[in-house]
């Protein structure tokens, strides 16, 4: 018994010219579509109620402390803060003095 024989596809009528002035008809698999596409919608809003009707108002992350908000929104931190000028001096000269070791250590093995 072969199961891979294609069956005949079965086509809704088109829409009828009283009907056009209605707008698109809309096809049974289009509806499915949609409906499927609703209830995913509904089911995390529902969780997301669920989850908000649950939550702890005591609970605390320490990441809140960090984060703020502005109008009600949360805005997180990119973490690029300004460094002190001293700090970034520091930083600038010990890259310099890494660049100068390493020029020597290539130049004793250059000359090696």
């Amino acid at each position: 018994y072969n199961l891979n024989i294609q069956k005949k596809q079965h086509r809704e009528r088109s829409q009828s010219l009283k009907q056009q002035r209605l707008g698109l008809l809309e096809k049974h698999k289009d509806y499915v579509k949609r409906e499927r596409n609703y209830h995913s919608k509904q089911g995390q809003i529902t969780k997301l109620h669920e989850k908000a009707v649950l939550k702890n108002p005591d609970e605390l992350y320490f990441e809140m402390i960090k984060s703020s908000t502005d109008k009600g929104v949360h805005v997180k931190s990119r973490g690029n803060d300004a460094l002190e000028t001293d700090l970034v001096m520091l930083l600038k000269t010990q890259d310099f003095h890494y660049v100068k070791t390493c020029r020597t250590v290539e130049g004793q093995v250059n000359i090696e």
